[in-house]
């Protein structure tokens, strides 16, 4: 909790920490001592149905996803450290990606000023840019797959045999319409793919195409490519009739003990509130922006954070 809170608050949030009444209260009150209430404050806590709704960040240790968010769609924010057993951990929501990330930035005009090496796109990637606008470039591209390519190898923490790492998060990305050519963002997405250091695992969910939604071109082409298994693409197609079909996919998730909770990618700005609730039920999160101007953000989206004391099985990630 004093790790949340911490980031939070040089994330430039003014931060509750609330507590049950009794001695959990009590240490929470005396670790806010000191600091400025309109900073840092503790409260008991209440039911989650009396949150404010401009509450813009939410960070909870305790209760399972399945059980927290029953009732209402989280905030943009949000995150829970849930204990499954005596010493077992798992993280839902936002707290399975890299917190960190969000305290930094890239410089755009060092990124700029610096020498760019060649980028040399594979068969499958090159296939995939044929896809694009003509004149569409492919800089933030490749930016992001050096950045994926910096962070690829884990790290030993404190001295231990313990090593963190940054995984490939599995990506679910919506699909709800397709004209005369396949969103920008999505093909871009699968370029990335197709570079990233890492087996990226990808489904991407049509809805409401119709029947022969994914036999006409360009979509016919693209998920030829994104299915053919060349360069490491592992994408997955998952078709639905419509949104009350998605929402049934995303219920049965509930019940899943699944190790990876749902990362859903959209590029509809308002994306549904059941939507959100039913995928923050699941223990994942829906990011209602497919790619961020932001590489360190979009780093932190892309990915998850894994703990091993395995250092040979974590190169398993790794292409």
């Amino acid at each position: 909790a004093s790790y949340e809170a911490t980031t939070l608050m040089l994330s430039g949030h003014a931060v509750s920490l609330v507590a049950p009444a009794g001695p959990t209260l009590e240490a929470v009150t005396a670790m806010v001592q000191g600091f400025p209430s309109d900073l840092l404050q503790a409260a008991e806590v209440g039911p989650l149905v009396t949150l404010p709704m401009t509450t813009r960040a939410l960070r909870t240790v305790g209760p399972e996803a399945s059980k927290l968010w029953t009732d209402r769609a989280p905030p943009g924010d949000f995150g829970s450290i849930a204990f499954r057993g005596p010493g077992e951990l798992s993280s839902h929501g936002m707290a399975r990606s890299a917190a960190p990330l969000t305290l930094a930035q890239v410089s755009k005009s060092a990124l700029e000023s610096l020498p760019r090496q060649s980028f040399e796109l594979s068969a499958e990637a090159a296939e995939l840019a044929k896809l694009l606008p003509a004149g569409a470039g492919l800089s933030d591209v490749q930016d992001f797959v050096d950045l994926l390519r910096a962070f690829r190898e884990p790290v030993l923490t404190g001295g231990s045999l313990t090593s963190v790492a940054l995984a490939p998060a599995h990506k679910h990305i919506l699909l709800t319409f397709c004209g005369n050519q396949v969103p920008e963002d999505i093909v871009r997405a699968a370029i990335i793919s197709a570079m990233s250091p890492f087996q990226e695992k990808v489904t991407l969910h049509t809805v409401g195409l119709g029947a022969k939604g994914l036999t006409r071109d360009p979509l016919r082409t693209f998920c030829g490519l994104v299915q053919s298994g060349g360069g490491g693409l592992q994408w997955e197609i998952s078709e639905h009739k419509d949104w009350a079909g998605f929402l049934d996919w995303l219920e049965v998730q509930t019940t899943l003990d699944t190790p990876e909770p749902v990362s859903l990618f959209s590029l509809l700005r308002n994306l549904e509130s059941e939507v959100k609730r039913r995928c923050a039920q699941a223990g994942g999160v829906a990011w209602v922006q497919m790619l961020m101007p932001e590489p360190l953000e979009q780093l932190r989206r892309w990915t998850r954070v894994i703990e091993s004391d395995r250092l040979p099985e974590d190169r398993l990630r790794m292409k």
